[in-house]
């Protein structure tokens, strides 16, 4: 039976956005990155191998391009001001993926990163789950857009 995405926002928009930041224009600059879970470990967890983070990174990339009208992917060290997303995924013992997503806006001035959002993402599919981090990418760019980031 496919389980459906849950999307927990753990915390709300707790940031001040200040001087006259260019992150928005027409297309917001995103950069996204999917990593396995690592190190210490509260519940049990499979490893997921490099292989499938691959596949998760290549299909996060490919939702994304059906959101071209509104962000523009680049990299975490994208020299201008620009939003993260950071992922981290790990696999239950049932076969459920649970992903956490930090959503931070990087100002590129002041070599600062301003916390947005974290959220956890729960699928039984990678597709799925790919498709609720691209919804994250685009939330963030309409968080940073109603926030007044301009």
């Amino acid at each position: 039976m496919k389980q459906t995405i849950v999307i927990v926002h753990m915390l709300a928009v707790c940031f001040v956005v200040q001087g006259n930041s260019q992150l928005i224009q027409r297309r917001t600059p995103v950069g996204v990155k999917v990593e396995a879970e690592r190190g210490l470990r509260i519940q049990p967890t499979i490893n997921i191998p490099a292989k499938e983070i691959e596949t998760l990174t290549a299909q996060v990339s490919n939702e994304a391009s059906s959101l071209e009208l509104y962000v523009k992917l680049v990299t975490l060290d994208y020299p201008e001001d620009h939003i993260n997303v950071r992922v981290i995924v790990a696999r239950t013992g049932n076969g459920l993926y649970v992903a956490s997503s930090v959503t931070t806006l990087y100002f590129a001035q002041s070599q600062e990163d301003k916390f947005l959002v974290q959220d956890v993402l729960v699928s039984s599919d990678v597709t799925d789950l790919a498709k609720a981090i691209c919804s994250e990418i685009h939330g963030a760019a309409g968080l940073a857009e109603s926030e007044g980031v301009e």
